[in-house]
């Protein structure tokens, strides 16, 4: 991204004068070299300033919320837009350029997200005037139909270079360009996904697509980005591992990026690389510099809070409630009591046996009435507090539409998925695919599976044990290829359906953990 200097125009007459003071010139450039002065214009000249501000991992949160053990609210769709706009007059007053850009995950995690279908975060988007997005995993959880939707919806480009449909083109647009209203240099904007969608979302969602890797992908795009641009940043709901292979790729200034869910810290490894945590807690405001040189650096990186301290807009706060009055009277039926905490959050659920995991594998497998069930934790979204349980609770704890299915295993094959849930664990990474379970109890000992015992008796690994689980995990998801060889039956009952009819049944729920998944590191 080198720059150019326009020289002036030299009158005839003035010709061996010049040329004189060209060479003066020359000598003292090459002096200043030799001395290890190359960036001798970089003080002369004030540096363009670019203020990014980003968000990643919505999930649907356009009401304010509380972490578990807080009182503080934080969050909320009217707090991030005051916010938001706040900051670009902030930006403007210190004359710098800006850009808002979303790294992935709009959609699921709450009712008003789930029923709606996105509809109404998107047209938050739209107001809030971004500038681009990035596709994550979510956004195709409810099916392509409704991603085009989203996508027409969008006033703003939504991205992904490693996304193609079945005829080899990409799914939405790669990349776009857009040029800064301030200085008029242009602004390169990648967006890539993680290439595991088809096993994070349910196969009928993906059917025809092709997702490539997407470092080979941003190599691809890159050059002719980084040619024609003054700024490239990669837009990336990939995670930080692969964050930090894009980072290294030629040309870019800076990624930002998402599907970890976690304030990180501004990784210098090649191009700086932040992301903003999850649920709009947080908005991310990374100020860049352009040197006259044509060097591209980070000068600070912070990640502001959005809490009751944020005024929350009018206007906003009133659209968001609409929606919420849309949801219906329905969803604040109540349909049983908790008499503790159930445990679903993400850091719970993926690793460890919970009491609201319990809950819900115990519902699958009596609705279905087979020997076990087994369910990924990363189904699990929301732990549910002591007190009233409503059907808004169910689909917070369950948002996705999987439908219940079941099959014959042999024992063998039982120990084999196990083995690999537990694998997980000592591989680190996501581990939504680590499996909760009923109707089976296990044990490992440094990371060995020592221990499998069915309704009281040792694992028989010839004999067959009737199994139930979702599509989800029976078309493959998670990784769990070795299921798709099975032949399925449908229950007729969604995931959902079986732990309202099982909240209903029990009336009061004191549920703790039995201990049926037990993890020793020696």
């Amino acid at each position: 991204m080198a720059s150019s200097v326009s020289l002036p125009e030299i009158p005839q007459r003035a010709t061996s004068q010049v040329w004189r003071g060209v060479a003066v010139l020359l000598t003292l450039a090459l002096l200043s070299l030799s001395l290890g002065c190359g960036t001798y214009y970089d003080d002369k000249v004030e540096p363009e300033r670019l203020w990014v501000h980003y968000f990643n991992d919505w999930h649907g949160r356009l009401e304010p919320f509380q972490r578990p053990g807080s009182d503080r609210s934080v969050g909320g769709a009217a707090r991030l837009f005051t916010l938001v706009q706040a900051r670009r007059a902030a930006a403007l007053a210190d004359g710098a350029d800006h850009l808002l850009i979303i790294a992935g995950d709009i959609l699921q995690g709450t009712p008003l997200s789930t029923v709606f279908r996105g509809e109404p975060d998107f047209e938050l988007l739209r107001r809030m005037s971004v500038d681009a997005m990035s596709l994550g995993n979510h956004e195709f959880d409810f099916g392509q139909p409704n991603l085009a939707s989203r996508i027409a919806q969008a006033n703003f480009p939504i991205l992904a270079a490693n996304v193609f449909g079945p005829d080899g083109e990409v799914l939405t647009a790669g990349s776009t360009v857009i040029e800064l209203p301030e200085t008029r240099r242009k602004v390169a904007i990648l967006g890539l996904v993680t290439a595991d969608v088809p096993i994070t979302t349910h196969r009928r969602n993906v059917e025809g697509l092709t997702f490539q890797d997407p470092v080979e992908a941003a190599a691809r795009e890159l050059p002719a980005l980084v040619e024609s641009t003054d700024f490239v940043i990669v837009l990336s709901h990939c995670g930080l591992a692969v964050d930090r292979r894009l980072a290294k790729l030629p040309g870019v200034d800076l990624v930002v990026g998402g599907h970890d869910q976690q304030l990180v810290e501004p990784v210098l490894d090649g191009a700086p690389i932040v992301q903003a945590g999850e649920w709009g807690e947080h908005l991310g405001e990374a100020r860049l510099e352009r040197l006259y040189s044509g060097q591209v650096r980070l000068v600070e990186n912070e990640y502001l809070p959005v809490d009751e301290r944020v005024p929350a807009d009018p206007e906003v706060q009133e659209f968001v409630a609409h929606y919420r009055s849309l949801l219906g009277e329905e969803l604040k039926e109540q349909v049983a009591v908790a008499r503790v905490r159930l445990e679903g959050e993400r850091e719970a659920v993926r690793v460890r046996e919970t009491n609201l995991a319990d809950l819900v594998v115990d519902a699958m497998r009596e609705t279905t009435g087979v020997d076990i069930a087994l369910l990924n934790g990363g189904a699990i979204r929301a732990s549910i507090e002591e007190g009233p349980i409503t059907l808004e609770n169910v689909l917070e704890v369950l948002p996705f539409d999987n439908r219940l299915q079941s099959t014959v295993l042999t024992g063998r094959q039982l120990r084999q998925l196990l083995e690999r849930s537990f694998g997980l664990l000592e591989e680190g990474g996501d581990m939504g695919g680590f499996l909760q379970v009923s109707g089976l109890r296990a044990e490992v000992r440094a990371g060995e599976l020592v221990r499998v015992e069915i309704a009281g008796e040792p694992l028989n690994p010839t004999r067959e044990y009737r199994v139930a689980t979702t599509d989800f995990l029976a078309l493959g998801g998670d990784g769990y290829q070795s299921l798709v060889e099975h032949t399925w039956v449908d229950s007729g009952y969604t995931l959902s359906d079986s732990l309202t009819q099982r909240l209903r049944e029990l009336g009061e729920v004191s549920i703790e953990v039995d201990g049926r998944l037990q993890r020793h590191p020696g």
